[in-house]
């Protein structure tokens, strides 16, 4: 299956503007893609990503995309699967998805360390082919514009235990790309760099069922 990978538009990004791959299966959204809580303005994003042409259209929230903390829209009728600590089935593929990070600041979805590993050990297992959160694991695709790791050592123990084959994840804009170990293949799919300007392209991947 292949699969288009975005991340932390934050509203800002016309996505009928970006360079879709032709074939693609699957929307994968990693979070912040909205940049406020105003119902009128992601009801328009959502919009737009129902239109785009992908079969399936799977969705997290982001610490940006607080409206999703107290209301759901029908994502039914949009054809559009939001993830929120839950798992989907998509032909053979099994993909899970979560929305918190750790805490910083004042923004949505985020817990302490110790809450995320045991929300996040209570939700996988041996056998997720796609793992989707907002933020990088410690170490893996974090690094801000200071060189500073900002992961979650919770994600860092739980991708280790757990091993999914892909992890989809975005956050921290300045590390967009791509690495790869022995067991999971890595993607930073943040198309906004440091100061919100669009500069990296949409990550395509091949995922075999």
């Amino acid at each position: 299956m292949k699969i288009d990978c975005i991340s932390d538009t934050h509203g800002l990004v016309k996505l009928s503007d970006l360079k879709w791959s032709d074939d693609a299966d699957m929307l994968i959204i990693a979070g912040d893609f909205t940049r406020n809580t105003k119902a009128g303005s992601v009801y328009a994003i959502l919009e737009e990503i129902a239109e785009l042409q992908h079969k399936y259209k799977v969705v997290i929230a982001g610490n940006h995309d607080g409206l999703f903390s107290v209301f759901q829209p029908d994502w039914k009728s949009l054809g559009i699967t939001y993830l929120e600590n839950n798992i989907v089935e998509i032909e053979g593929l099994r993909i899970a998805g979560s929305p918190y990070t750790p805490k910083f600041c004042n923004w949505w979805f985020m817990k302490s360390e110790s809450e995320l590993f045991d929300m996040w050990d209570e939700l996988l297992d041996n056998n997720i082919d796609i793992l989707i959160t907002h933020g990088p694991p410690l170490g893996i695709l974090d690094k801000n514009a200071r060189g500073e790791h900002c992961g979650s050592t919770a994600l860092k123990r739980i991708v280790e235990k757990y091993k999914p084959r892909y992890h989809v994840m975005g956050h921290i804009h300045e590390s967009s790309g791509s690495y790869h170990n022995d067991y999971t293949k890595f993607y930073n799919v943040s198309v906004l760099n440091g100061d919100y300007e669009l500069e990296n392209p949409i990550t395509t991947i091949e995922v075999n069922r």
